[in-house]
């Protein structure tokens, strides 16, 4: 790879990085310029799809995929998914294009990505909603299914 591609892409490493406010005082960090690249430990909140470092990922058909704790949930369907690193994993990704989950699915172009910061934000927002933050849902989902394999564990 050239020197001039890898420097772009660098620059697109995490770029246009929003703090969205959610009426109960919840903030997310949200990346929706078109180009950014979503790159797992590149950012103190997106460490890793097998950490508790969750992610929601909207894309162009309206669907979410709340990703985090080795788990992918499909909020329309309510499928879920483990990784596995090998047959079932979520590379890095970029915002505008499909982003391909081997063993698991191909979404329509990423809309926008969003990361999990703070409760109780009293800071300033570069947006703010007037809607449930998305991890309210995300999270019941993510860990239901960790009840659930806990219970099957015992």
């Amino acid at each position: 790879m050239s020197e001039h591609v890898t420097d772009d892409r660098e620059r697109r490493v995490f770029q246009g990085q929003e703090i969205v406010v959610y009426p109960d005082d919840s903030a997310n960090l949200r990346f929706d310029k078109q180009g950014t690249i979503i790159q797992w430990g590149k950012h103190k909140y997106v460490q890793s799809p097998y950490l508790a470092d969750r992610i929601a990922v909207t894309t162009a058909s309206g669907n979410r995929y709340f990703i985090g704790d080795g788990i992918v949930v499909n909020e329309q369907t309510r499928g879920a998914y483990l990784l596995d690193g090998k047959t079932r994993d979520v590379p890095d990704f970029e915002v505008g294009k499909p982003l391909v989950m081997p063993g698991i699915a191909t979404t329509t172009a990423v809309r926008s990505v969003e990361a999990q910061y703070k409760v109780g934000w009293q800071g300033g927002a570069d947006v703010r909603e007037d809607v449930e933050n998305p991890f309210v849902a995300g999270n019941f989902m993510i860990d239901y299914v960790i009840e659930q394999l806990e219970s099957t564990q015992k």
